[in-house]
């Protein structure tokens, strides 16, 4: 899969001028966002890592999803968005998660 590289240096250059790291949760996507940043330049200095949960049990065992929402809401809402991008940068002791 070929990325487009202005952008990837640019999210590099960023995170490494301003000293803050990332982690990432997917689900859809199935890890190419994880893939993108690992091929970043130096994305030992700002990327530490992340999770793909593709079915709701890993969505609510792993990112705290809570189920009943996503029963009664379904699983594209901005507050299942937030809660995952928190989880994982505290899972992972990053300044930004990335969903």
């Amino acid at each position: 899969m070929k990325f487009q590289q202005s952008l990837l240096d640019y999210i590099s250059t960023s995170l490494i001028t301003m000293n803050e790291t990332v982690s990432i949760a997917e689900s859809v996507t199935s890890g190419l966002i994880q893939l993108a940043f690992s091929q970043m330049a130096n994305a030992k200095l700002f990327y530490k890592g992340g999770i793909t949960t593709f079915t709701l049990p890993e969505k609510v065992q792993f990112l705290d999803i809570n189920q009943i929402e996503v029963k009664e809401n379904g699983f594209e809402t901005q507050k299942m968005a937030d809660t995952m991008a928190v989880k994982v940068a505290e899972s992972f002791g990053t300044d930004w998660g990335i969903v």
